[in-house]
């Protein structure tokens, strides 16, 4: 069976069955000369003329979703609405913030200036916007959000409308940057995490759909010898499937407004998730459901809903040893798996049906160049890296620890705060990056 005729072949039709090359990054970490602070939405429309002239096709970003005070975005306040700490200021006012310099993002203090002005703009503009004909439209298709409102006004104040045009705000500039990539035919890969904080919207709206009796986490393995606790609720999957799903099928069409194909975090735990009982370490855990015939069933059924409700090409995060039956169901869905150079050096293995990279934002960026050139000559049809991994050093912060995203297993203000060295208007300029990248992705 060809890649076409799987069962997500519709997301391979739309992005082609052929080689792919492209970068990631955390919208965070870069910058313009017109960024507030951190890396926002329009930030990303020169990073797109970049990736189409260097002939790239993908830029994956991490998740965008709203996770209030937690700089981490794997640990969302909500399954679709966006962070406003993204929003383009420059699209709004000539004001200029003024930010602390410094090599990571201050993110709280960012986060703080720019809410403090939203709230100003919106205080001026909210009955020119609420007449809005699109803003109407946009709420109408959006009831999600509404719970989301009132959450957040419960938890941080303000009025719902305020919160409802924000996302509008959100919406729209992230809408324009799709609109962008299709005309220069980059594909934009989205990110959506498997769990989210028990402190979300969605947990408070529904709490039926999640199991807070346990919390989520990893297993010891050789590679984390203590496991993890990661401390989100699992989900309660029969409540969902009584209900349609229709809580997934919100998430993942929403996230195909503003994305192409996406990665499926811990692909993984739609088969089984490694439960731990509350106040014990990781090792006392188990995994749900205990049975591995249960666990295939599950994951196929879940994953095959997922495929039902956009034309997204799905990338699954498929790191570890997992059962052989995970692998086999994602090949014979067509859902591409994950291979990291540094982990799983022969190459030639490597099916097409799968993503090429030497590392993940949770380790250290490789200063290989002949790692990130082989990532880019496998039989994989997705070859995607970090984008610090592409620089020369004088084009870096110098020490490599500085060039890490995040450390797992630890809660601090370094984790998710990178931010690149220079501004983008320097990176996109710079000859010898613009060469050595083109002559990355030429046909082998």
């Amino acid at each position: 069976m060809s890649l076409e005729q799987t069962a997500v072949g519709r997301g391979w039709k739309r992005v082609g069955v052929r080689h792919h090359h492209g970068i990631q990054v955390p919208l965070l970490s870069i910058w313009t000369e017109q960024s507030q602070g951190c890396g926002e939405f329009l930030d990303l429309i020169p990073l797109i003329d970049w990736l189409s002239d260097l002939g790239m096709d993908v830029l994956q970003l991490l998740p965008l979703n709203d996770s209030g005070e937690d700089a981490s975005p794997y640990k969302a306040l909500s399954g679709t609405a966006l962070h406003p700490i993204y929003l383009s200021l420059h699209a709004l006012t000539d004001e200029k913030l003024t930010f602390s310099e410094s090599k990571r993002v201050p993110y709280w203090e960012v986060l703080e200036k720019k809410l403090a002005f939203l709230k100003k703009y919106v205080a001026d503009m909210e009955k020119v916007i609420l007449e809005d004909p699109s803003y109407q439209a946009f709420v109408e298709r959006s009831p999600h959000l509404r719970y989301y409102a009132r959450y957040k006004v419960k938890t941080e104040g303000e009025t719902e409308n305020f919160h409802l045009i924000v996302q509008y705000l959100c919406h729209t500039q992230l809408l324009k940057v799709k609109k962008h990539a299709e005309k220069k035919g980059v594909f934009l890969k989205g990110d959506i995490p498997i769990l989210l904080s028990p402190k979300s919207a969605d947990v408070w709206a529904h709490p039926e759909f999640f199991d807070l009796s346990l919390q989520a986490g990893s297993p010891p393995t050789k590679f984390d010898p203590k496991g993890q606790v990661w401390k989100f609720p699992l989900y309660n999957w029969k409540a969902m499937e009584e209900n349609h799903f229709e809580w997934w099928r919100r998430r993942i069409q929403t996230a195909a407004q503003y994305f192409h194909l996406y990665r499926i975090d811990h692909i993984i735990g739609f088969f089984r998730i490694w439960a731990i009982p509350h106040g014990e370490i990781a090792d006392k855990g188990f995994f749900v459901p205990k049975k591995e015939g249960l666990m295939e069933v599950q994951g196929r059924k879940l994953l095959e809903t997922l495929l039902s409700f956009s034309d997204m090409l799905p990338i699954g995060e498929d790191l570890g040893d997992p059962p052989h039956f995970i692998r086999e169901t994602m090949l014979e869905l067509g859902i591409p798996g994950t291979k990291i150079l540094r982990w799983s050096p022969n190459i030639e293995a490597y099916p097409p049906a799968s993503l090429s990279t030497v590392s993940t934002h949770d380790l250290e960026p490789s200063l290989s160049q002949e790692m990130v050139h082989k990532s880019h000559h496998t039989p994989s049809l997705f070859h995607i890296n970090l984008l610090q991994e592409y620089l020369p050093p004088e084009l870096t912060w110098g020490n490599p620890e500085d060039e890490v995203i995040n450390i797992p297993g630890t809660e601090n203000h370094f984790n998710w705060t990178y931010r690149y060295k220079c501004p983008l208007e320097v990176l996109t300029n710079d000859a010898s990056l613009n060469e050595r990248i083109k002559a990355l992705v030429r046909l082998k």
